[in-house]
């Protein structure tokens, strides 16, 4: 549940959230824009296998916009475990998205008192749903892919009743499995998390990556969240409280965070505040990430002894507990 929270926290930020369809969904086309996003209620009305209708939330639905109704309507899914009825649970999703716009046309009809016999009038349109699962595991996710994976066709009849029933393949992005130059075309930092779990059992390479690419991020506190989550390393999350007095306000923007920089902001406030019990925990969590990050032993020792003023024996104590 956390793990899904933090992803959520983070796509829900327009930019993220457009190149997560334009980069992964769509092959590069720039289709969605973030500057004409705008959220839409993710309550979803779906029909259960006892035929009762019950409410449901998806992750995250955003549409451009088009006057009182949509152009395309957008759904993103995140999941961390294979779920087997993944096709049903979509058709449900997109049926409920489908099954709003139709409430809210024939609401205007009647409204406008227009002659209505059907909920649409001839001519009327309904924008198109396209949901996304971004699945963020590591096992593989051989099915099901579609819903005949799911179905059970006699054998005698399978070839007759296949063209009938529609097959309803869910668009399924499996982020650890992206190849490095799909990775390579993510600007924002939704880049961080792919590089991340591609290589979430490759220690020197993960630390290659970090060095490389977490050295500026827009949503910095969201990013670390959702990083802390899938990685399950607390030190992650305990960045993000050190780092809050040093960015905030005003961290979310163009120019973004420069990660390095912050780091060696945090260092310099040694000079003033000196070797206190607070500075002493954070200092702990930065040698720590910086080692994570793949800043060398002697690049740390060296940024303690600038930013603390303390001699390279106290230096070398400390990175010696910590590192």
């Amino acid at each position: 549940m956390q793990k899904d929270i933090a992803l959520k926290q983070l796509a829900e930020h327009e930019d993220v959230f457009a190149e997560i369809f334009n980069q992964l969904a769509f092959g590069g086309r720039q289709i969605v824009k973030p500057e004409e996003l705008i959220s839409v209620p993710t309550e979803a009305v779906v029909a259960e296998m006892d035929g009762v209708l019950r409410e449901k939330r998806r992750d995250i639905v955003k549409a451009d916009g088009n006057g009182q109704y949509y152009h395309l309507i957008f759904g993103l899914e995140n999941q961390d475990h294979i779920d087997q009825t993944m096709p049903v649970r979509m058709m449900g999703y997109d049926l409920a998205s489908y099954e709003k716009q139709i409430r809210q046309m024939a609401a205007v009809n009647q409204q406008e008192k227009r002659h209505v016999i059907d909920r649409l009038q001839k001519g009327q349109k309904l924008a198109p749903v396209i949901s996304l699962v971004l699945y963020w595991g590591q096992e593989t996710w051989e099915s099901p892919r579609c819903l005949y994976d799911i179905l059970d066709f006699p054998r005698d009849t399978e070839d007759v009743l296949k063209p009938l029933i529609p097959d309803y393949p869910i668009n399924l992005v499996y982020m650890a499995k992206l190849t490095q130059g799909e990775r390579e075309r993510l600007s924002t930092d939704i880049r961080v998390l792919a590089d991340y779990v591609a290589c979430q059992n490759d220690r020197t390479e993960r630390k290659n990556i970090l060095q490389n690419h977490f050295h500026k991020v827009h949503h910095w506190k969201e990013t670390l969240t959702a990083l802390a989550a899938i990685a399950g390393d607390g030190r992650y999350k305990q960045m993000v409280q050190v780092l809050e007095e040093k960015v905030l306000p005003g961290s979310d923007g163009e120019e973004g965070v420069n990660m390095c920089e912050v780091l060696d902001d945090i260092f310099n406030d040694g000079r003033e505040v000196g070797l206190k019990e607070g500075i002493k925990e954070g200092l702990t969590v930065l040698i720590k990430t910086c080692k994570e990050f793949g800043i060398s032993r002697q690049d740390t020792l060296q940024r303690i002894m600038d930013g603390f003023a303390v001699s390279q024996e106290i230096a070398e104590e400390y990175v010696g507990l910590y590192w």
